[in-house]
C-alpha cells in the first residue's frame, strides 16, 4: 500500500485571532482553513502560545471600547455604573 502524502500547515496567532474572533471579527478565509483540515486535506499545526496570544489580542481588540460599558474577560459586556 503506497504512503500518502500528508500535508502540514501551521498557524499563528493571527489566523486563531481570525478563526475565534466574535462574528463581526471573524475572517471568512480562517474559518474556510479549518473546515479545509477537518476534511482532511491537512493537518493544522497551531503552536500553544497563540492560544494565549489570541485569547488576548481578542479581548483587547474586539470588546466595545464605549465609556458606557465595561467588557469582562469571559467576552460578556455590562453597563457601567
Amino acid at each position: 500500500m503506497p504512503e500518502q502524502d500528508i500535508r502540514h500547515l501551521f498557524v499563528e496567532t493571527n489566523w486563531l485571532h481570525g478563526y475565534a474572533a466574535p462574528a463581526h471579527h471573524k475572517v471568512p478565509d480562517a474559518v474556510t482553513l479549518l473546515e479545509r483540515a477537518q476534511r482532511g486535506e491537512f493537518i493544522l499545526h497551531i503552536a500553544n502560545v497563540s492560544f494565549a496570544e489570541a485569547r488576548h489580542s481578542i479581548h483587547a481588540k474586539c470588546q466595545p471600547t464605549a465609556p458606557e460599558f465595561i467588557g469582562t474577560f469571559d467576552g460578556h459586556t455590562r453597563m457601567a455604573n
